[in-house]
């Protein structure tokens, strides 16, 4: 387990060396403008490191046939990840990517999303015979969840790293903590080179679409493996706070899109992050302001889980703290700037 989460984490920083030369004179950066208001021409390399960084430590870890088609399914979304970084492609080539993972998933491996539990106090809600569509719904909520989370330094990393820490515990020492140790390594390691800090300012680099996605499809494996049959670890319930805000954050854009007459997909800048930097909050201030409430709902619902209680209170509490979550968010204001300190 150790090993496994060591040489993840070590691949991760080498590569993210190695490949920043080549990145920068390939023009493989990210450049400031439009919706993108970071300083200089940042390198997209942290999607290739994170995913081998995590192959090798998956290797290494756990049985190649355990995770043959979960390195395959991230690699697909990896390599369309890194064309539409580079060519911006259309949102059906990456939704149909997404898709076919999550195909992989099912068919390949086996993995499916067959109960919801007892949420409502009514008894188990089995989803057997919609098991593949509501396997391929939750992928992509969760992929484009932590996707979306992508809009500031540190802050896509700090939302995979909670899930994973989360589901580390979840796997009470199996594979599948296994592989979150591992997962959860690689992406200590690119914040290392990714966390708003004056330090890493000169090797600073982005994960890009390729590595968000990949930590949302790794997630959304692991969350389904830990929650559902023969597993079942753990309630759906508890598996929802472990990947809370960006859950929050993709339903109120969702819905305000909606209310607003545009289409829910269209980008903007209502996600929390933009919200609350638009509000006066330095990049720090607003990490701490999302790591704390993603950290408080999943210690909450953890607590209700531990003492028991039903399912249909900790998936209550769990609704709760996303109405509170939201509306608190979006109320909070901080010191009133001219510009936004894009350098702190």
């Amino acid at each position: 387990m150790v090993p496994g989460a060591l040489i993840a984490a070590l691949f991760c920083v080498v590569l993210l060396m190695a490949l920043r030369p080549l990145a920068i004179s390939l023009n493989f950066v990210d450049t400031p403008g439009g919706r993108k208001r970071h300083i200089g021409k940042v390198p997209l390399i942290g999607g290739i490191a994170m995913y081998m960084g995590f192959s090798a430590g998956a290797i290494v870890a756990v049985p190649a046939a355990e995770t043959g088609y979960l390195l395959l399914g991230a690699l697909m979304l990896l390599l369309v990840g890194l064309i539409d970084d580079r060519y911006d492609l259309p949102a059906s080539v990456r939704l149909g990517t997404q898709f076919g993972a999550s195909l992989l998933m099912y068919f390949g491996a086996g993995i499916s999303v067959v109960t919801l539990g007892d949420p409502l106090a009514l008894g188990e809600l089995a989803l057997s015979p919609l098991a593949l569509v509501a396997t391929v719904f939750f992928s992509l909520a969760l992929i484009n969840a932590i996707n979306m989370t992508d809009g500031m330094d540190g802050l896509a990393g700090s939302m995979a790293l909670i899930a994973l820490v989360g589901l580390s515990f979840a796997g009470h020492g199996g594979q599948i903590t296994v592989l979150a140790l591992v997962g959860a390594a690689v992406v200590v390691g690119f914040l290392v080179f990714n966390f708003p800090l004056k330090a890493n300012r000169s090797i600073r680099a982005f994960m890009g679409d390729g590595g968000s996605t990949v930590l949302g499809f790794i997630t959304a494996w692991l969350m389904i493996s830990v929650t559902q049959p023969p597993t079942g670890l753990v309630s759906p319930a508890v598996a929802l706070s472990f990947v809370a805000i960006p859950l929050y954050d993709l339903t109120s854009c969702f819905f305000r899109r909606i209310f607003d007459g545009r289409s829910p997909f269209s980008a903007d800048r209502n996600h929390y992050h933009h919200v609350l930097q638009a509000r006066g909050f330095g990049r720090r201030q607003v990490l701490t302001i999302l790591v704390s409430a993603g950290f408080a709902v999943l210690l909450l619902c953890a607590a209700l889980e531990a003492a028991d209680a039903p399912e249909a209170a900790i998936f209550g509490c769990w609704l709760v703290c996303g109405v509170a979550v939201d509306a608190g968010l979006r109320r909070l204001r901080g010191a009133r700037r001219r510009v936004v300190d894009l350098r702190d």
